[in-house]
Formats: C-alpha cells, sequence, structure tokens
C-alpha cells in the first residue's frame, strides 16, 4: 500500500530521493527491525535497507543507524497516518449507522438542537449524555 502511493506522488523523483524516500517507508512500515538507541553511537541491523540488489530494493547486509528521536518521529507519523485511515472508516460506519437510525437522530435533534461544527463541547457532551441514556433505557427495556 505505501508502495503504490509512494510511487504515484514521486514519479518524478530522482533515483537516490526515490532510494531514501524507500528506505523511509521501510522505517515507517514496521518492518524496520533495528532497535534504535537514544543517541544511536553504533549501527543497527535492518533487514533491508542499504546498498540496491538486484531487485531495486536495499539489500539485507546492510547497516544503518536512526537517532531514537527519528525513529519516535517515524513512529508518531505512522500512528497519526493509522489513525486517518481509521477515522474514515470510522465515519463511514457512523455514517451507516446514522442512516439507518435516522429517526433516533432526528428525535435527539428535537430535544438537544442539533450538533455542529459550532457547537460547545458542553453541548457535544450533553448530546452524547442523552444519547446513551436513551440507548440503556431501550436496552433495559429488550
Amino acid at each position: 500500500m505505501y508502495e503504490n502511493v509512494l510511487s504515484a506522488s514521486v514519479n518524478n523523483a530522482d533515483r537516490i530521493q526515490l532510494k531514501w524516500l524507500k528506505c523511509y517507508l521501510l522505517i515507517i512500515s514496521g518492518k524496520y527491525t533495528g532497535t534504535p538507541s537514544p543517541l544511536s553511537p553504533s549501527p543497527s541491523p535492518v533487514s533491508s535497507v542499504g546498498s540496491q540488489g538486484s531487485t531495486g530494493m536495499p539489500s539485507p547486509s546492510s547497516i544503518i543507524s536512526i537517532p531514537q528521536r527519528i525513529h519516535q518521529m517515524a513512529a508518531n507519523h505512522v500512528s497519526i497516518t493509522n489513525s486517518i485511515l481509521h477515522s474514515y472508516d470510522y465515519w463511514e460506519m457512523a455514517d451507516n449507522l446514522a442512516k439507518e437510525n435516522q429517526d433516533f437522530f432526528n428525535d435527539l435533534d428535537a430535544l438537544m438542537g442539533p450538533v455542529t461544527l459550532h457547537s460547545s463541547m458542553e453541548h457535544l457532551v450533553q448530546y452524547i449524555q442523552q444519547g446513551l441514556h436513551w440507548i440503556r433505557r431501550r436496552a433495559q427495556l429488550s
């Protein structure tokens, strides 16, 4: 997946830049197997980062060192990217549930007022509390 996105976005990049981007991709995709040290004074083994092999991918015998700070930044980037990717899935699920339960949300909007981009945090919390109260009450009746 990352490889396709990378290739599509860097078609005009020169080969050296592409190699570095692929190495970065290996790091953020979790294929980096070395353990970073706080200052990284000694190199860490990496399964596929370094000189080019016959496949165009870096050779497995190379060693690189990655400072802890860079490793943490890459890990944070992966975490944020995953959250964004999952947020689209959650949004789609929530949208489908809202469509299936339109009467519930219409009643909730009528009672509490609709939630908008300009709603206060207090309004959002009260809206959610009321909705959860109704859901719990319906679950007890079932």
